[in-house]
């Protein structure tokens, strides 16, 4: 089922109800509800935000992640469920239990795919530079293609003299910032579902990132975030904070279409079913993980 993503950036009282989220503007007294069923990510966005336990609680059994930023209205935590699958414990089993052999083959598939993606949105703006280096990608990618490739990669995509990506980079390194936050929130929210822990990563083993599997998960996926952000950034002036209007046209990254299994789904469900078939991998013992293509 296709989730939303609810951006709240003003002062709020949050309370459940019946299986609702109830939001009520601290200035105005305004109420809006919107069913857990159709909640998929809680964007915070306010410090004059104020929720309680039971909320918490609720919004944990319903599977829903809380993004909460900070004052320069970035992303700054992410708060998921302990539970998300009723066999969780023999899924973090298969997890914990994988061969390296399995991780190295799941990871060549993941920047594989990411590389394609990359070279396929390259491509629409008539630019050849990749020249099918995915091919060279070897099992756990020993060689670092993927770097390779992202050099190539980040001085063609935008139309900006001398940009680079990093993280606290020149514009519009801030939309790719907050772009890639959904998509990792969205992966670890599809993770915790299938049963597996996000921290226990394939190729991300930073011991001070909870995230590291969404982190891998997310990989093939980042290019989408970075043909919306391509798509709109030229419409804003670079001095502007990400401000609703920003938010609101990054925040439609989680419907974009995207191609898995031979169909077109929005990107928040290819997560789901990337997700999915990591999961079964795990248990499996063997590379059945579904990959996205541009």
């Amino acid at each position: 089922m296709l989730k939303r993503t609810i951006y709240i950036g003003s002062g709020s009282y949050l309370r459940s109800k019946n299986r609702q989220l109830i939001i009520e503007n601290k200035e105005s007294g305004e109420h809006s509800s919107v069913p857990f069923d159709d909640i998929g990510v809680l964007e915070l966005d306010n410090p004059q935000i104020l929720l309680n336990n039971s909320l918490l609680k609720n919004l944990g059994q319903e599977n829903i992640v809380i993004l909460s930023c900070d004052e320069f209205h970035n992303p700054a935590s992410i708060t998921y469920p302990i539970v998300g699958n009723t066999l969780q414990t023999k899924k973090f089993i298969s997890q914990v239990n994988s061969k390296k052999t399995l991780r190295n083959s799941l990871w060549q598939s993941i920047i594989k795919a990411k590389i394609n993606n990359q070279d396929a949105l390259l491509r629409q703006k008539n630019i050849n530079v990749l020249n099918e280096r995915s091919k060279r990608v070897l099992s756990g990618d020993p060689k670092n293609i993927e770097a390779q490739a992202a050099s190539a990669y980040w001085k063609n995509i935008f139309d900006i003299e001398g940009f680079t990506r990093a993280r606290t980079g020149i514009y519009p390194n801030n939309m790719l910032n907050y772009t890639y936050s959904i998509i990792r929130s969205l992966c670890t929210r599809s993770l915790v579902g299938a049963g597996l822990h996000p921290s226990l990563g394939i190729f991300h083993k930073n011991q001070y990132n909870p995230f590291c599997l969404a982190d891998d998960l997310m990989e093939s996926f980042r290019p989408f975030a970075d043909k919306l952000v391509d798509s709109i950034y030229k419409k804003y002036d670079p001095k502007e904070d990400l401000h609703r209007e920003i938010k609101r046209e990054l925040l439609e990254v989680s419907y974009l279409d995207t191609q898995i299994e031979g169909q077109t789904r929005p990107l928040m469900i290819a997560i789901q079913r990337s997700s999915e078939s990591l999961a079964k991998s795990f248990e499996k013992q063997k590379n059945l993980i579904l990959t996205p293509c541009l």
